[in-house]
């Protein structure tokens, strides 16, 4: 027989609040794999440090897929900083400043430049107004900081470009997930940049990068 073995060892990182109330970043890395970077924005079930390696449906599907995307890590950065056991509730729900002020502070690291962009919140709260504030915010502030920068989204061989609404991982991961998923340009509309324009977010600096 000729036989050989391989280690493959994901590695987590995450960047959460010292209560755990709060998480702003979960970054998977793959260990032993050839790729490039991504910061991959969406909303999913924030881990935290005491289920840091209990993953979600959300972060399996995208942690199984990195490889076909070409990626071996994906900062992971939520829509919304609470860490919540379940769904949130669009009931109640304000635009989060704080994740907001750390989603800025990424896009300005002098790192940035060596992630891919990638956007895959889909129809995530629909009806609520501080969800399309906050992905009008962010698609504002890249567009500001990188006004030729690509973003990107994701699609599987078997499905469609969508372009009316970046697909969630979660959507690919049950209709497709045995299909190889890639990344494809998404183009930003002023439509959606400028929603809720009546009553602009303004980002406050800090001195200082996380």
């Amino acid at each position: 027989m000729n036989l050989c073995k391989k280690t493959y060892i994901v590695e987590t990182d995450i960047v959460a609040t010292k209560d755990e109330k709060f998480t702003f970043d979960v970054t998977k890395r793959l260990k032993g794999v050839v790729g490039e970077k991504g910061v991959l924005v969406l909303l999913y079930p924030t881990r935290t440090f005491s289920n840091a390696l209990s993953n979600d449906s959300t972060l399996n599907h995208i942690v199984s897929h990195m490889q076909d995307l070409g990626l071996n890590e994906i900062k992971i950065l939520n829509l919304f900083s609470t860490v919540a056991d379940g769904k949130l509730s669009a009931k109640g729900l304000n635009v989060d400043m704080q994740n907001l002020e750390y989603i800025n502070s990424i896009m300005k690291s002098p790192t940035f430049k060596e992630y891919k962009f990638i956007i895959a919140w889909g129809s995530s709260l629909a009806t609520s107004i501080a969800c399309k504030k906050t992905k009008a915010k962010i698609l504002e502030m890249y567009k500001t900081l990188y006004p030729k920068g690509k973003v990107y989204q994701l699609i599987s061989s078997n499905s469609k470009i969508r372009t009316d609404d970046v697909v969630h991982p979660l959507y690919l991961g049950i209709r497709d997930k045995n299909s190889l998923w890639s990344l494809a340009e998404y183009h930003i509309s002023d439509k959606l940049v400028n929603t809720e324009t009546k009553n602009p977010l303004k980002i406050v600096e800090k001195k200082g990068s996380v």
